[in-house]
């Protein structure tokens, strides 16, 4: 029960978190008004996430297919 108390303690309340998702928030809007980031649009956004997956998902397979090809033997003395 003390160190579910202890660690409560350490907890940011709701205000602190509040408090930091303002100040978070002023820093990305001066960001965006500044030009320091680059707004994309969700199609934009869905493209590039899509890409990534892909590519991704590719280099995935490859690597699947490429440790698949090993004899067991060979696998058994790589583990040990």
């Amino acid at each position: 029960m003390v160190h579910v108390l202890l660690d409560s303690l350490d907890d940011p309340s709701d205000a602190d978190i509040q408090e930091l998702w303002l100040k978070e928030a002023h820093k990305r809007a001066a960001e965006i008004d500044s030009g320091k980031v680059k707004l994309v649009s969700g199609e934009d956004l869905e493209r590039q996430v899509t890409a990534i997956f892909k590519a991704n998902i590719g280099s995935t397979l490859m690597l699947r297919k490429n440790t698949s090809s090993r004899s067991p033997t060979t696998r058994k003395r790589k583990q040990g």
